[in-house]
């Protein structure tokens, strides 16, 4: 599945900092990227995994990944808060569950987001840090997937990131832990599984 990122502005494409390669650097001024005909991809999955690096370079409230709030809930979430915590959140029909885990900031973090039986789980750095069981479906969101901010009812985006994003893949299945450790350890292998 390849879906083509459009730059609404801001984010330079830079290759020194990176963890592999070039990365995206958002610069937490109306910085975004988004993939406009993702809409409703999430809620059509069976199974998904969302796997990226980051390196936050501000401590400020600010969304990495989301694609909700263009006129619905998101289905999914990321978000940094104070402190080095990063959040993610999964919606479906029935409910929503949500995993946070302090990481020391200013430092490269690998994190996936899976989600296959109903079961959402969270890894940071190869370790899953949490695990929950949702009902229902997906929520079906008909929003755009943004990294680096949230668009909100067609208003100017909030949340802006201030960072770095690299080596971002969605898949159409769960990766297992063997896969994530994979992932941590060798930043080329997008291609997996």
């Amino acid at each position: 599945m390849f879906y083509e990122w459009v730059k609404v502005s801001n984010v330079k494409r830079v290759s020194t900092g990176c963890k592999h390669g070039s990365c995206a650097f958002f610069d937490g001024l109306k910085s975004s990227l988004e993939i406009p005909r993702f809409k409703s991809a999430f809620s059509a999955f069976r199974a998904f995994s969302v796997s990226f690096w980051y390196k936050r370079t501000r401590e400020t409230p600010a969304f990495l990944l989301t694609n909700g709030q263009c006129a619905d809930d998101a289905s999914i979430e990321v978000m940094g808060l104070f402190h080095g915590d990063i959040k993610a959140t999964l919606k479906t029909t029935s409910g929503t569950h949500s995993g946070k885990v302090r990481m020391s900031p200013l430092e490269w973090h690998h994190m996936v987001v899976t989600y296959y039986g109903n079961t959402m789980r969270m890894y940071v750095d190869k370790k899953l840090v949490s695990k929950g069981n949702l009902k229902g479906r997906l929520y079906n969101s008909k929003c755009s997937l943004s990294l680096g901010a949230k668009p909100v009812n067609s208003s100017p985006i909030i949340g802006y990131y201030r960072g770095y994003i690299d080596q971002l893949c969605v898949y159409r299945t769960k990766l297992s832990a063997a896969d994530v450790s994979k992932l941590y350890n060798d930043p080329s292998l997008v291609k997996l599984p």
